[in-house]
């Protein structure tokens, strides 16, 4: 009896192939970079340890272009709650480079 499935479309797979015949996913770089847990003779995914959200967050804050690409890569990974969370601290993180720069404008005109 076959227990694999492919982890993209679910369909039974053969546990030496490369490639799903259905949907064509490269099965041994998605079952290298998983971790299983047979429920039911179904398989869950579970996330790999990533970067902290206090990281992201500080990272986004400290150079918002690098911000808003990590928030475009979090959107195109479907990874929305984290994604709107490194969009906010970019966008503090540009309020506050703005309000440093309007105040160093203002020191350096009545000087």
């Amino acid at each position: 009896m076959n227990d694999f499935k492919c982890p993209l479309c679910g369909n039974p797979v053969e546990q030496d192939i490369r490639y799903c015949p259905s949907c064509n996913a490269d099965l041994y770089e998605m079952w290298q970079n998983m971790y299983y847990q047979n429920v039911d003779k179904r398989y869950t995914y579970t996330e790999p340890a990533g970067r902290s959200n206090t990281l992201c967050k500080l990272e986004s804050f400290s150079c918002p272009p690098y911000g808003l690409l990590l928030y475009l890569t979090l959107e195109n990974e479907d990874r929305p709650q984290k994604a709107k969370m490194v969009l906010g601290a970019t966008l503090k993180g540009v309020g506050f480079y703005a309000a440093v720069a309007a105040v160093w404008i203002t020191v350096a005109h009545f000087m």
